[in-house]
């Protein structure tokens, strides 16, 4: 960790290299399991985590701030992403599903209150979410 960058790391030529390689090795996992590679943005409206329940339950834990007059905060899951993009190019007939999603998507979370050091605890990082859909969600 870097004191300009709190929690999130710099990835050196080495690191990049490795971190690589471990992305490179589960999209092949995941390409083998039938999922589809898609990315969703970094920074988004709050109300897609209010429709989806998470700023009830973690509303301390996300970055959120007031942008332009509307609330936006850092994405720090995929889920309620994958659930817009499935009901706007999903499954067009029962034949298609289960539809299986993929993202190596880097979230911020703000948890575990206390003192950062090192990388015990980070706000930044990179995980790979996926989710399938076998049916028509409420979204």
């Amino acid at each position: 960790a870097d004191e300009y960058a709190p929690g999130a790391p710099f990835f050196l030529p080495a690191g990049a290299h490795v971190y690589n390689k471990l992305v490179e090795l589960m999209r092949k996992e995941c390409w083998k399991e039938g999922y589809s590679e898609v990315l969703s943005p970094q920074m988004l409206s709050a109300r897609i985590f209010e429709k989806s329940g998470h700023i009830a339950h973690y509303e301390a834990d996300m970055f959120l701030w007031d942008h332009e007059g509307q609330r936006v905060g850092l994405k720090p899951m995929s889920c309620p992403c994958h659930c817009v993009m499935f009901n706007r190019g999903g499954a067009v007939s029962y034949k298609s599903l289960p539809i299986r999603l993929s993202e190596f998507g880097v979230v911020h979370r703000n948890e575990c209150r206390g003192s950062l050091s090192g990388l015990r605890r980070v706000v930044r990082f990179c995980q790979d979410d996926a989710h399938t859909s076998a049916r028509r969600s409420k979204w």
